[in-house]
């Protein structure tokens, strides 16, 4: 089975893993969601409890199995987002970012560097 497969469908951030410690949410206003389309496309939305709009992208994906990685793509990006989306840089056309990702008991989980150190982001299916 292909990650790909494995997870389509909508995930919500849940949490994150941070120097080996599973911890709840950095900020619990940010409601963020990915949804995976189907084995090559997913969708990127978030807002925030306290303020008004939101930002999407679409991406296509590819996952290497080898190395564990998620490649992506920004092929479209919301209309209507926020003019704070504008500073993130996965809500811009044509990005490509490469982000270790694995599936671990029904957790999708997202690493993501933060300077030296490394955060992971928990997210489950809904």
């Amino acid at each position: 089975m292909t990650l790909g497969s494995a997870v389509i469908g909508l995930w919500l951030y849940v949490g994150v893993i941070y120097q080996g410690k599973e911890m709840p949410l950095p900020n619990p206003a940010l409601q963020l969601q990915m949804i995976f389309l189907d084995s090559t496309q997913m969708k990127l939305r978030y807002s925030y409890l306290d303020e008004s709009g939101f930002c999407e992208s679409t991406s296509n994906y590819v996952y290497n199995s080898l190395k564990k990685n998620l490649h992506l793509e920004v092929v479209e990006v919301h209309p209507e987002n926020a003019e704070f989306c504008q500073k993130d840089p996965d809500m811009q056309l044509g990005r490509k970012s490469k982000t270790p990702v694995a599936l671990k008991e029904d957790r999708l989980h997202f690493q993501l560097g933060l300077g030296e150190e490394e955060l992971t982001m928990i997210l489950i299916r809904q």
